[in-house]
């Protein structure tokens, strides 16, 4: 038992001795009582990220598309060049993933189901496969979320920002996305939001959004 956790919602990893991993998202823990956890032969499903970039996997985060949070880094060790990593006992749902690499740049992929029983395996490929979407400030007032959502999904996810904002008169880029389209929302520091829906990314292509 661990104790002394305050009251709140977390997320859990457990590293198996057979190197997977069994991870639990959003267990509530509402009093001194705790919460009581059972792991489990798995009644889910898994996430199997193959690595087929130039740069080794540093950091990789998988958050529920329903989350507005990326949550805690997902691997113990980094996932080299060519080599691939697993996160098992994953929930049957759809799930936003952020693969951080060892020279600062990031992919992300939206909308990756898993399933129950099943697998799913998500290949990093070199950056001309993937395009970037940059987002130009075009209003008076600071954006302090920026949120994108594959077309087909019905929630916004995390904000694409994190602790970052993107201040009148500058821009930010989100790189290595998959091309698709995608529904984008930006909320300003006034309270107002600006949407665009459907646009097309391309690959090897930026998508240029000017927020007025």
């Amino acid at each position: 038992m661990i104790g002394g956790i305050p009251s709140g919602s977390y997320d859990l990893m457990v590293t198996c001795s057979d190197g997977s991993y069994a991870t639990l998202y959003g267990i509530s823990i509402t009093d001194q009582n705790g919460a009581r956890i059972t792991i489990t032969p798995p009644i889910s499903g898994g996430l199997r990220v193959v690595n087929n970039t130039t740069h080794s996997v540093a950091q990789l985060y998988v958050a529920l598309s329903s989350s507005n949070s990326w949550g805690t880094n997902q691997v113990s060790s980094s996932i080299s060049s060519g080599g691939a990593g697993t996160i098992a006992n994953l929930s049957p749902d759809t799930y936003d993933v952020k693969a951080v690499m060892s020279d600062g740049s990031y992919y992300t992929s939206f909308g990756v189901a898993i399933s129950s029983g099943v697998t799913t395996i998500l290949t990093l490929s070199p950056q001309s496969n993937y395009g970037a979407v940059k987002i130009v400030n075009n209003s008076s007032s600071t954006i302090i979320n920026v949120y994108i959502s594959p077309t087909t999904i019905s929630s916004w996810g995390p904000d694409q920002l994190g602790a970052s904002t993107i201040s009148s008169g500058a821009s930010f880029t989100i790189a290595d996305m998959l091309p698709g389209n995608y529904d984008f929302k930006a909320v300003k520091a006034n309270g107002t939001s600006s949407t665009l829906n459907n646009f097309t990314l391309n690959a090897g292509t930026t998508f240029t959004i000017t927020v007025p």
